[in-house]
């Protein structure tokens, strides 16, 4: 081979080389990336649970409540009816 040759044919392997290393460094960013998908779904998937526990808490708590004030407000309708103006 000739200089120019092997000239060519080292630049050709560096060349290789780094388009190797660029496929690696792109496969874990594709990782990366996959990976920070998946914390966020479970990230929002936490949020909404906690949000359903919220909401039901809620309603255990107030449900009661607003039962016995419509049912307070219909008794004392029944025992003191509207006047006329």
């Amino acid at each position: 081979m000739t200089t120019t040759e092997d000239s060519m044919e080292a630049r050709l392997k560096r060349v290789e080389t780094k388009v190797d290393g660029l496929q690696i460094l792109f496969e874990k960013v594709r990782e990366d990336i996959k990976k920070l998908g998946e914390g966020y779904e479970q990230g929002l998937k936490d949020i909404s649970n906690q949000i359903t526990e919220l909401d039901q808490r809620w309603a255990n708590k107030w449900t009661p409540h607003d039962l016995a004030l419509k049912d307070h407000a219909k008794r004392i309708a029944a025992l003191e009816p509207l006047e006329p103006r």
